[in-house]
């Protein structure tokens, strides 16, 4: 937690000189903030690190210094950004309209202690972005362009003791108002600077202090970083020893003798050391130098998954009368692929297999769009491992030191990118940013035992064949930073996908480049993370065919397979919440106009449509659509795991944002989008996968079903495997058998158990549970299930004498199946209780005559295809309101489909998002026109639809009255699966019967005196 500033001062104002360090803490509130909109950056010269000062031209504010310190400025908070307080100050919020490009002032006052005399004054900044120009007192003594990373100022001859100084910060946000560019997942592309051919990484477009700020003194012989790094010991099930690299500043200009005290201990436990060692009679050469010794702590407990055990180490320096002590906080453990010469190699943490699952996180939070608050990252944290994650992946972006923090105390993994790194177009400065960058993350982050391996492009598509020399350059000199952790130079290796997961041998290719732990040189081979980072919508049955064909368990021997960015599923965020959160907080930030916008949408929807008998809250309704895409991870995290040969499955993707990522598990605010124990059940320890390879059917059929376990537990020898097949509704039992099985236990974490098992479907309508339970004796000790929907296609007995317009045929065929007759629609034709459309207005073109059965006759019109066609019809004759369609996207940019409770999914799941029950109708790959909705209004809806940060809602099947009769407009894919054999077709065959009978009323004959059609 950070420290108020006035404690802080008082605090340091105590220590007396030659004691140490002393620090003010300059974060917090106390800042003023002011964009300079007239200032010039364009045209600027940028300077990469080392940055020689002298060369930077000083830059005053527009207004002068002290019109700046008299201005009507912004009270703010840092860490912040220009666009958490000032977007949208032009007068529009919409978009990314209220971005801001350009320059703006961030300053304050601090006191600098008398007693700081003799020693070096430095002031140290977690990160800004992007260029930040330091000023102490109008004079600059700073300057930073790599964004993103700390860096530090020396400002001893600047600072004034015992009195007041004036910190300002310019900083220039070099980023416009482009989606792709900006305000996206895109870091792919250097950015251009201004007017300028220079160019820089890319990166998220905000602009601001994002880190911390201190001011610290320290003496002229200080210790500028502690580095702990892990290696195995010879049982690296007690990986207790480590490297501990001192790196020492000596400001004297001549050597200096000194001593070193190492004192290892439990956090808040300094009294109770497990480790002391000292180094004697050193000497310590002017400039920077790095002193390197080894501990050991055999007792130490290890930093692990499920016992994140902490220690601290506190390096003591003493030269002369002056002590200087810098604490890190480490964990003893060791993660490595291991087995690599062998068919199956693995992961392995402290000796023991570990299977990652992650989810991508591109580091957007709310409100500032770049900075975590302490709140936020325990909650990440927390919710991660509540949804049996044991992992995150800092994706596109450099991971929030809180959020390290987090994951180091509850014992979750990260996976680290700098974000920026690749730099398509990139010039020699975005190179050498790009490239500091990397190694600024490395040193900041190498003591976080929640680290197992860093990062440096995200997906390189080599398609291009841009396997730059630098990339290769890079990759060793960051190893030589911690040679202790694996370093990849790509997650997801694009086109290698279809090559890399069918190959019978290892593939080697430079863009798969990785270095293992202390592995000293670079392998092309051994490390598979490749991206599939789109999703089908919906879990659906050709994702688990058989034990031998599954979604996810594919990749080539030899090879650790890390399936990095998998399956995007949209689903919206928790709009109650966070409305609420932005109206209690009176602070919108770049993101809470568009929440509350989207909030008011919905809101309306649902009250103009009787949807709060379906869905009480927005929060339902958000809930139901995220519980889609937790059902999906969770059955694709269930066939990685049982296959016994996948090493890392990472959800596509962590939190969204406003404008993109809706295929983040969790909003911006970090709260599950579904509920948490879909998913946290498939990442159970010890899971029974019942796999049936067909969840959909119709009345009176049978189901094979594989069983497997999920064996972290190591689970050994004889068993009971017990299956059962049920309806929940009374109880029938289906059928029940057991199963002698074997397990193997040890890293087997995936076996098969029993497969082909049959299950008979029954002849009843309605659900089939299949609970399958491992016994050892009667003991349960592990236990799964599955659903089966069985649906009557014919249940709703829909009545002959209707009439159908559909020059393919296949909806005659369809209802001739089901022995309802019809007849084709000409002018002839008597009265038709109901009429099935399926043609187009254009190829059907008597729209009058079809209109007047309606309205006069009383007919009821089924529009099953071309519905947004037709509801501009009804528009254009002034008998609908409709303000067109809302198109349903794919992937993270995507939407998805919702029943209300309504008589026309009369015995179908009512009340929820469309899941897999209707995976013939969700799944994102439908023949044109595709998924859509209509935007209407006065409809009695049935069914609705939304669409990724779009704040309205559509009706997917509406009904609409029509003087006399009816029409009901259905957005939803039935005609390609009339005569489709997919078991899975049912369901909009059942749904298309359902709209026959409730075309025409139990009470109301199916026939009608004649009536001649003009």
């Amino acid at each position: 937690m950070r420290l108020a500033l006035m404690l802080s001062i008082v605090l340091c104002s105590a220590a007396l000189a030659g004691e140490g360090r002393a620090t003010i803490d300059l974060s917090g509130p106390g800042w003023k903030l002011l964009r300079d909109p007239a200032a010039s950056w364009r045209d600027d010269r940028l300077f990469v690190p080392p940055v020689d000062l002298k060369q930077v031209p000083a830059t005053r504010p527009t207004m002068g210094w002290e019109g700046l310190y008299q201005s009507v400025a912004t009270d703010v908070r840092v860490p912040g950004t220009v666009e958490q307080y000032l977007w949208g100050a032009d007068g529009d919020p919409t978009g990314t309209n209220g971005n801001y490009q350009g320059v703006s002032f961030w300053w304050r006052t601090f006191d600098a202690p008398a007693d700081w005399a003799g020693k070096t004054v430095l002031l140290r900044f977690a990160a800004c972005r992007q260029r930040a120009e330091v000023y102490l007192n109008e004079e600059l003594v700073g300057y930073d362009v790599v964004g993103n990373t700390p860096f530090e100022c020396d400002i001893t001859s600047a600072v004034k003791l015992g009195q007041p100084n004036r910190l300002a910060v310019r900083i220039t946000d070099h980023n416009d108002n482009a989606v792709r560019i900006n305000f996206d997942w895109a870091d792919y592309a250097a950015q251009p600077w201004g007017n300028t051919t220079q160019r820089i990484p890319g990166g998220h477009g905000f602009g601001g202090i994002t880190g911390d700020v201190s001011v610290v003194a320290v003496d002229p012989v200080y210790i500028a970083d502690v580095f702990v790094r892990n290696r195995p010991s010879p049982s690296t099930t007690r990986p207790t020893d480590a490297d501990v690299e001192v790196e020492l500043v000596n400001t004297t200009g001549r050597p200096q003798n000194a001593s070193l005290l190492l004192r290892v201990h439990r956090p808040g436990r300094a009294d109770a050391t497990e480790l002391e060692q000292t180094l004697s009679a050193l000497s310590v050469p002017p400039g920077r130098s790095t002193l390197r010794t080894t501990i050991s702590v055999p007792q130490a407990s290890l930093w692990d998954i499920d016992q994140p055990n902490l220690y601290h180490c506190a390096a003591t320096l003493r030269a002369g009368d002056a002590a200087d002590t810098h604490t890190v906080t480490f964990g003893f453990r060791w993660f490595a692929p291991e087995d690599l010469d062998k068919p199956d190699p693995v992961l392995r943490l402290n000796g023991r297999r570990v299977m990652v699952r992650s989810a991508i996180s591109w580091g957007y939070w709310p409100a500032s769009g770049l900075c975590a608050t302490p709140e936020l990252a325990q909650r990440q944290v927390r919710i991660a491992r509540e949804l049996g994650l044991n992992a995150l992946s800092m994706h596109r972006t450099i991971a929030d030191p809180l959020v390290l923090q987090a994951a180091d105390e509850a014992g979750l993994l990260i996976y680290a990118e700098p974000g920026g790194y690749k730099c398509d177009d990139g010039d020699a400065i975005a190179r050498a940013l790009a490239t500091e960058k990397l190694m600024r993350m490395i040193r900041r982050d190498r003591n976080h035992p929640s680290i197992f391996a860093w990062g440096m492009i995200n997906e390189i598509w080599v398609r291009q064949h841009k396997v730059f020399p630098e990339y290769l350059r890079d990759i060793m000199d960051a190893h030589s930073l911690d040679p202790s952790r694996l370093i990849a130079l790509a997650s997801g290796q694009a086109t290698l996908i279809k090559s890399l997961a069918a190959a019978t041998q290892p593939v080697a290719n430079p863009s798969c480049s990785w270095v293992p732990p202390y592995g000293g040189q670079r392998l092309e081979v051994g490390w598979m993370n490749e991206h599939r980072a789109g999703g089908p919508g919906v879990y659906h049955e050709g994702l688990y065919v058989s034990p031998t064909q599954m979604y996810g368990g594919e990749g080539p021997p030899g090879t650790i397979i890390y399936w990095g960015e998998e399956g995007a599923i949209p689903a919206p965020p928790q709009l109650d919440n966070l409305a609420a959160d932005y109206r209690n907080s009176g602070q919108l930030g770049w993101d809470g106009h568009d929440y509350l916008a989207w909030h008011k949408g919905w809101t309306d929807w649902l009250d103009a449509h009787d949807g709060r008998k379906s869905f009480a809250t927005v929060n339902d309704l958000c809930r139901s659509l995220g519980d889609v895409a937790y059902y999906y991870h969770g059955r694709i995290i269930e066939n990685t795991r049982i296959t016994n040969k996948i090493d890392g499955y990472v959800v596509n993707g962590w939190e969204c944002m406003r404008l993109d990522n809706h295929s983040g598990i969790v909003d911006v605010a970090r709260r599950p989008k579904g509920g948490v124990s879909i998913l946290a059940h498939y990442n159970r320890p010890v899971h029974l996968a019942v796999k049936l390879r067909k969840k959909v059917v119709e009345v009176g059929a049978t189901v094979a079903c594989d069983l497997h376990i999920v064996n972290e537990k190591d689970l050994r020898g004889p068993h009971t495997l017990r299956v059962r097949a049920s309806r929940p509704m009374g109880g029938k039992i289906l059928m029940e058998q057991d199963f002698a099985v074997n397990l193997t236990g040890g890293e087997t974490f995936g076996q098969l158990l029993q497969e082909n098992v049959q299950i008979p479907a029954g002849d009843a309508h309605g659900y089939v549970k299949v609970v399958a339970m491992l016994l050892a004796g009667e003991a349960i000790v592990a236990d799964g299930r599955d659903d089966i929907f069985v649906i009557d296609v014919k249940a709703p007995r829909p009545r002959g004498g209707g009439a159908v317009i559909d020059s393919t045929g296949a909806v005659s065929r369809f209802l001739a199946g089901i022995d309802c007759p019809t007849v084709g629609l000409t002018p002839e034709t008597g009265f038709a209780p109901y009429i099935v459309l399926a043609d187009t207005p254009v190829k059907y073109k008597d729209h009058a005559g079809l209109l007047q059965r309606v309205t006069e006759q009383g007919s009821t019109l089924i529009v099953i295809a071309n519905a947004d066609l037709w509801a501009q019809v009804l528009k254009d004759r002034g008998l609908i309101q409709y303000d067109g369609s809302l198109v349903l996207g794919r992937n993270w940019i995507g939407g998805s489909f919702f029943v209300l409770k309504h008589e026309l999914f009369t015995g179908l799941p009512q009340g929820q998002a469309m899941n897999w029950e209707y995976q013939a109708i969700q799944k994102q790959n439908q023949p044109k026109p595709g998924r859509y909705g209509l935007l209407l209004r006065g409809d009695d809806a049935a069914a609705g639809c939304f669409n990724s940060h779009d704040p309205r809602l559509a009706t997917a099947v509406g009904v609409i009255k029509l003087g006399a009769g009816r029409v009901i407009l259905s957005t939803l894919p039935t005609m390609p699966y009339l005569d489709s054999s997919d078991p899975a077709a049912a369901m909009p065959k059942r749904l298309l019967a359902n709209y026959l009978a409730y075309g025409i009323p139990r009470d109301e004959p199916a026939t009608r005196p004649a009536t001649t059609t003009p």
